[in-house]
């Protein structure tokens, strides 16, 4: 995977507040960005410029793709649909809003608006942020001014064609035994100071309990699932449970032993590459595993 995505924010606020490609981190968030921009902005600002509103996804703006999709709140940079353009409007945004900027006074002609096809009306029918972005969108393909030039020449760079990840809630989904409560959440704090969203499975499951939506849901939302296996755990019914979830799913697994021997294992476990956390070491290397593996490396 590259060290850096190059993406493209538009953010809305009574206007184009900001039109600009950010080199990110992959793993960093859309609403890290659209924190820091503003910052850097402002800092720059002399004493009567206009502050640039920082605004918080989920909270006072929507997020969509170049689709019109929406995004989650927390929507990571690796995780954005190609082109790789996000838009982020604040909250209660109207068409009668949908103005251009002072800079990019050709960016909205009225008379395009006036005769726009049918499929334009009916995307515009609410008069709500969705319309808003729907205009915006296709002003910024087809006029021309600084902003959608800038646009423009990103969609039309290398960069656009960034393979994506999956949209998911979590990266990993760590299933334990609760004696190994310690064990599980130290492993959980060292995979979430790589950035990586961590679920830790909030029940042991014996036999015959029945798996709760909740946690089946979650499955279906996380990327990797991470077994760490035990004498607590090694041969509780769950274990096969969850490994035939991850199976069905195409999800990849990682088991994690601590004082297991593999050879004690059903094969459909120790198929994967088991890795022993006996040891430091042993522990970094399994960090370092599902990384990889939540970044999508080869």
């Amino acid at each position: 995977m590259p060290s850096k995505r190059r993406f493209f924010v538009v953010a809305w606020n009574e206007g184009i507040d900001f039109a600009m490609y950010c080199d990110s981190d992959p793993a960093d968030t859309v609403a890290h960005w659209l924190e820091i921009i503003p910052a850097a902005m402002n800092s720059q600002a002399g004493p009567d410029g206009a502050m640039t509103e920082v605004m918080i996804p989920g909270d006072s703006c929507l997020l969509y793709d170049w689709s019109l999709n929406t995004l989650p709140p927390d929507v990571r940079v690796n995780q954005i649909p190609k082109p790789g353009v996000v838009f982020a409007v604040k909250k209660g945004s109207h068409l009668e809003q949908a103005q251009p900027a002072p800079d990019a006074a050709n960016a909205a002609a009225t008379a395009g608006h006036d005769a726009a096809p049918a499929a334009d009306s009916a995307a515009t029918e609410t008069g709500g942020e969705y319309a808003l972005v729907y205009l915006l969108k296709r002003e910024l393909w087809r006029e021309k001014s600084k902003y959608a030039e800038r646009v423009q020449r990103f969609i039309s760079s290398p960069e656009a064609e960034y393979e994506p990840l999956p949209i998911t809630r979590y990266d990993a989904f760590i299933s334990y035994s609760s004696d190994d409560l310690a064990l599980a959440t130290e492993i959980a704090d060292d995979l979430a100071a790589r950035k990586l969203r961590i679920f830790l499975a909030s029940r042991d499951l014996a036999a015959g309990t029945l798996w709760t939506e909740e946690v089946r849901q979650t499955l279906l939302e996380s990327r990797v699932l991470l077994i760490v296996l035990t004498p607590n755990s090694a041969t509780r019914p769950w274990v096969m449970c969850e490994v035939g979830a991850s199976w069905a799913l195409g999800m990849p697994l990682v088991p994690a032993l601590m004082f297991v021997d593999p050879k004690t294992l059903p094969e459909v476990i120790t198929a994967y590459q088991c890795r022993r956390i006996e040891t430091a070491q042993g522990r970094k290397a399994l960090v370092d595993e599902v990384d990889r593996l939540c970044q999508g490396a080869d």
